[in-house]
């Protein structure tokens, strides 16, 4: 049986500070500005004792010209039940200390992965006390990244909050009165998260914060559990940033995600040539009723020392479910649609639409200022149930529509494994001027069989009532 990996004490791997004005001792510290790197991994158990601090925060350092110069935070990887050539019964993470990445110019990644199921946010459950359940606190922890693997599920608890920052390190104060090279970094630098855009009046000036990426997976060698967003629960990032959702079971968004002028990806594990199952099944990615996936573009305007609007208007951003925008790209693309249903329950919405602005351009006054609509990409397999709202309208008259992109069929079977006759079912994807009512019963949940989740239906309805992408617009289908 494999033994567990053992955390039980603090682990640095932050850097230090130097200072080239006060000591010459400084020079030793300027290679090692950035954080470095914790990896504990293990085939069976991993345990991250409580009150284990990884810290793998960055240094700093004051040149001779009194410059200060920040690092990048570092990574930290916590991995159970890791696949090898070990003969392995499972295994679990206990994580019960503290990861720090926080970074001057930006942060690593943290990846946590464990070999039963992860929780985040909602209060502890004694039902599912081998759940490994993460505060959400520990997404602002300074990682530019965070990759969540549950290998027997993942959920995100009903009513959490998931609100993915970067908090930086930053000197206050005047580099000529900073401390030796002995200090610590903790002693010198300050943590605090800057608001989403810093202004400056006297150059009209925008600067957007960092941000950070999240990846949630049940994956483990293109196997897994469930994959639950729950209802009333938000996920989001900084605007431009990505949410990416993989999972090799059924995946069910009854929440909202944000992503403003940003990526969200919802896609299953596959490995190379794989095959496509060969019996019917109900899973899907579902999109319930009350869900939203919004990557709209979002502005910001400031006022300049003169009294003059400036700003930002970001352009709509990316929904990808089930595959890519790339069959026009590469006939031989290697990207298949995902095997399972896609399902947009009545009343869920896609929201990838620009925006608008006024601002005072010079030479010009006054002026609306609109941003393109995005990109909505929808591709299955097995069958398509589109309906949800979906919208990539332009900000103004003088901006761009959206892209909405339809992928149905691609699937392959091994004859060998005798597939069914009704995964073998011809795929149509019928196009009429109006939506109508679902196919698919009310009271139908995720993951349930019906005989009307039927291998090869697709419809799509054309009424801009419903699509909402304004002119001029791309419809791709294949």
């Amino acid at each position: 049986t494999p033994k567990p990996s053992s955390a039980a004490s603090d682990v640095y791997k932050r850097q230090v500070w130097a200072n080239l004005l006060r000591d010459a001792e400084g020079l030793a510290g300027l290679p090692v500005r950035d954080g470095g790197r914790v990896a504990l991994r293990g085939t069976g158990d991993v345990v991250v004792d409580v009150g284990s601090v990884l810290d793998v925060s960055a240094g700093a350092s004051v040149l001779a010209d009194g410059k200060l110069r920040g690092g990048k935070g570092g990574s930290v990887t916590l991995a159970a039940h890791v696949p090898s050539g070990v003969q392995s019964s499972g295994g679990l993470l206990s994580f019960g200390g503290e990861a720090r990445g926080y970074g001057v110019t930006g942060g690593g990644t943290l990846s946590v992965s464990s070999g039963g199921r992860i929780v985040l946010g909602g209060p502890s459950d004694p039902l599912e006390a081998e759940a490994l359940r993460l505060d959400p606190s520990l997404f602002r922890s300074g990682f530019g990244k965070y990759e969540i693997n549950g290998y027997q599920g993942l959920a995100v608890a009903d009513g959490a909050q998931i609100d993915v920052a970067m908090p930086v390190l930053r000197f206050e104060g005047g580099t000529t009165q900073a401390p030796g090279s002995s200090a610590q970094p903790g002693d010198v630098l300050s943590l605090w998260t800057p608001p989403l855009y810093t202004e400056d009046p006297l150059r009209a000036g925008l600067t957007q914060r960092v941000g950070a990426d999240l990846a949630l997976y049940s994956d483990r060698a293109a196997q897994g559990g469930p994959i639950v967003v729950g209802e009333g629960a938000r996920v989001s990032v900084d605007p431009g940033r990505s949410i990416q959702i993989k999972g090799a079971d059924q995946i069910s968004v009854l929440g909202r995600l944000d992503a403003w002028g940003g990526r969200i990806s919802i896609q299953e594990p596959r490995i190379g040539e794989q095959p496509y199952v060969p019996k019917a099944n109900p899973r899907s990615v579902w999109i319930g009723e009350q869900a939203v996936l919004d990557v709209a573009g979002r502005s910001h305007v400031a006022v300049d020392a003169k009294g003059r609007r400036y700003g930002l208007v970001h352009a709509g951003g990316t929904i990808e479910i089930g595959g890519k925008l790339d069959w026009e790209a590469d006939v031989d693309t290697p990207s298949r649609p995902i095997d399972r249903h896609l399902i947009l329950r009545p009343g869920s919405l896609l929201d990838a639409s620009g925006t608008q602005a006024v601002l005072d351009l010079s030479g010009r006054g006054a002026t609306v200022v609109g941003s393109d609509g995005g990109t909505i990409v929808l591709s299955s397999a097995n069958s398509l149930h589109l309906d949800g709202t979906m919208r990539a309208g332009a900000g103004s008259d003088r901006a761009a529509g959206g892209t909405l992109g339809i992928s149905f069929g691609g699937a392959f079977y091994q004859r060998n494994l005798s597939p069914e006759t009704a995964v073998q079912k011809e795929r149509q994807l019928v196009l009429e001027q109006h939506q109508g009512d679902t196919m698919l019963a009310a009271d139908l949940r995720p993951g349930e069989s019906t005989p009307a989740l039927a291998y090869g239906y697709g419809r799509l309805g054309v009424d801009l009532s419903l699509i909402h992408i304004s002119e001029p617009t791309r419809l791709g289908m294949i």
